[in-house]
């Protein structure tokens, strides 16, 4: 079974590196630069699950210019929870893997408002296994979905 996820992330070595996990997973990745360009695209297309990076930029403007927004990611995140089912393919519980590279916990705390569960939420940097087994979860949570929806 495929699944189409989209992934919110400036970093074109970062980038790489999740699509190769991905890749296994017969995931279909749709990878976006800025948070604008992933606004846009949670409420034209579906997709089945999102993983956000927090620090990304607001617009193409800015990631052009190299300069990210570290409350950009928090914004999308609300703005996904915020989707109205009745016009957006994307629904507002999509599950939701959100990075960073700045944790606090009040960061964490801030970021687990919008998630149903902490494990949710990783710090950079990540090894291959952390970042498999969180891939793996967010996998078995997009299984659940489908067999639930039919």
């Amino acid at each position: 079974m495929s699944f189409s996820v989209l992934w919110v992330e400036e970093e074109p070595w970062t980038v790489r590196f999740e699509r190769i996990l991905a890749k296994a997973k017969d995931w279909i990745i749709t990878s976006v630069e800025s948070a604008a360009e992933a606004r846009r695209l949670v409420s034209t297309q579906h997709f089945d699950a999102i993983i956000v990076d927090l620090n990304i930029p607001t617009d193409e403007f800015n990631r052009l210019c190299g300069k990210v927004d570290v409350d950009a990611g928090f914004d999308l995140i609300e703005c996904i929870r915020c989707l109205d089912p009745a016009v957006s393919t994307t629904s507002p519980d999509v599950p939701l893997l959100v990075i960073t590279a700045v944790a606090s916990p009040e960061r964490k705390a801030r970021v687990c408002e919008h998630l149903a569960s902490s494990r949710h939420y990783l710090q950079k940097p990540l090894g291959e296994t952390e970042y498999e087994a969180a891939l793996s979860e967010l996998q078995s949570l997009m299984v659940q979905r489908a067999a639930i929806s039919g």
